[in-house]
């Protein structure tokens, strides 16, 4: 199993069943939100286009759910939701 190198899976331990290698669940990152800000998502807006937009790349998506724990995933994220966003410091070179 190949995991991209910024993924928020690289630290997650794996294990093998059946001959299939499989990732165990991941505990969300807990982020200072002293220097959050929030935003209001408007239609057509996606999380990994938000994290380009604000970490300067798309693979820090992660982070943006991490923060905001009422959400299971991005299609729990509706337009006019308000998103916690963490600060790029808190994020970027984790």
């Amino acid at each position: 199993m190949t995991v991209y190198n910024k993924s928020r899976y690289v630290p997650t331990p794996a294990y093998m069943t059946r001959g299939v290698k499989l990732l165990k669940l991941r505990t969300r990152k807990q982020f200072n939100f002293n220097n959050a800000t929030l935003y209001t998502v408007i239609q057509g807006d996606t999380l990994d286009f938000l994290a380009y937009k604000i970490y300067g790349s798309s693979s820090y998506f992660w982070a943006i759910l991490d923060a905001n724990p009422k959400y299971q995933s991005e299609m729990d994220i509706k337009a006019g939701d308000i998103l916690v966003i963490p600060a790029v410091e808190d994020v970027v070179g984790d």
